[in-house]
């Protein structure tokens, strides 16, 4: 069984769908891990399966409503 390479979580239970997109040969779903990590998802008829995966999200929101990275003002890889 495939999970996510962050927090180990199974990728059959992923915390939020963010949108479903119609194609040739079934769904691409993008949804997001409890983690935070976005993932793209390939649905066909008979397979559901992760085909990419991002760092966990890295924002954090302050009371003011303003946001800034845990890791500082760098980019990183994860």
């Amino acid at each position: 069984m495939a999970s996510c390479t962050y927090c180990s979580r199974p990728d059959y239970l992923p915390a939020r769908v963010l949108s479903i997109h119609r194609t040739a040969d079934g769904l691409t779903v993008w949804t997001r891990c409890r983690c935070g990590s976005l993932q793209a998802r390939v649905v066909e008829a008979d397979e559901d399966r992760v085909v990419a995966r991002g760092c966990p999200s890295t924002l954090i929101t302050h009371s003011a409503g303003q946001h800034r990275s845990r890791r500082g003002s760098q980019a990183r890889s994860c």
